[in-house]
């Protein structure tokens, strides 16, 4: 069984394994590792964040959405977090498309390709003068080949 690889995909993996080597870790080495453990038996044919090296583990961001402020002069504020795969906090850039709609599944009525900058946070403030909710999510752009975006936000405004 093989897999197949664009030539945007094969350039991202090596540029995030370059990374990963800046950051004291050895991909292939690690690999083996993780392989050899599956074999043993030492791990029981699954991988689990807890056990990625701190440098991999950052390779695959997921944004996390915090509580939002209460409404105020029609605008709610909003931050943006990014958390490793561990679940912690991500101190890095991520490039994403952020888009608002006013309907959960419905095409965006406002769209930006932004980044969370080198603290990988972004704070967000969201305005609507009518009594609406607005659906916030987020989706990977070029450049952000790991990023999980799954969570999405939904801001009620009265």
């Amino acid at each position: 069984m093989g897999i197949s690889l664009s030539a945007d995909e094969q350039s991202a993996l090596r540029r995030d394994a370059s990374i990963y080597a800046a950051e004291g870790g050895d991909l292939s080495q690690d690999l083996i590792d993780l392989q050899s453990q599956i074999d043993t038996g030492a791990v029981a044919g699954s991988v689990t964040a807890a056990m990625l090296h701190s440098a991999l583990a950052d390779l695959f961001a997921t944004i996390s959405w915090g509580a939002p402020d209460a409404e105020d002069a029609n605008t709610i504020d909003v931050r943006l977090q990014l958390l490793d795969v561990q679940g912690n906090s991500l101190a890095a850039e991520r490039v994403f498309e952020l888009r608002v709609s006013d309907a959960e599944y419905g095409a965006a009525s406002a769209s930006a390709t932004i980044a969370a900058g080198d603290l990988g946070k972004l704070d967000l403030k969201i305005s609507e003068a009518a009594a609406a909710s607005r659906y916030i999510v987020a989706s990977p752009s070029f450049g952000s080949p790991f990023l999980d975006c799954t969570d999405s936000l939904t801001l009620p405004f009265a």
